[in-house]
């Protein structure tokens, strides 16, 4: 196999070339030495690997890396936030689960809220704390609001149960 699939683009969320990028892309192609540049679809490269009977190694389980223990930060509140944030939305989703057990309806549209805020702010750029200011800035608010919603929620299925919360 002699061809190589380069992508290339602004970010790394699937945002596409610049014009910079199609414009060196294109003077490259032009050039006489180096390697030959033609633009393609990745489903097309992908065909030709398979084509050429080239194999590669196959992973079959966990593709966890022995070398990635834990995940370090800068940002320890946002660290301390995502964690009350799981154990909030965790014990929340316990006690609704015994209101509803009880004939109480459950609140499963308010409790997913909830984890998409937690699960947002668990981004590869925001919990290790290699984001900018203002993301924490949000970040924390966010959090304010998920931390706030639990407890209503939790507060409402421990009053089904005749609880206080």
């Amino acid at each position: 196999m002699k061809d190589l699939m380069r992508l290339y683009g602004v970010g790394d969320h699937g945002g596409g070339p610049t014009r910079t990028d199609i414009k060196t892309a294109l003077a490259a192609q032009k050039q006489d030495i180096g390697p030959k540049i033609r633009f393609g679809k990745a489903v097309d490269w992908f065909d030709e690997v398979a084509k050429s009977g080239v194999t590669f190694p196959v992973q079959n389980d966990e593709l966890y890396l022995e070398y990635h223990r834990g995940c370090q930060t800068s940002q320890s509140n946002e660290k301390k936030n995502n964690r009350k944030g799981e154990i909030a939305i965790m014990n929340t989703e316990k006690i609704a689960t015994f209101a509803w057990l009880n004939g109480a309806k459950y609140p499963g549209a308010a409790i997913e809220d909830v984890w998409h805020i937690v699960l947002f702010n668990q981004f590869h750029d925001i919990l290790p704390g290699s984001s900018i200011g203002p993301v924490y800035a949000d970040a924390e608010k966010d959090y304010e609001k998920a931390f706030a919603a639990s407890d209503k929620i939790r507060s409402e299925a421990a009053g089904a149960l005749g609880l206080s919360n």
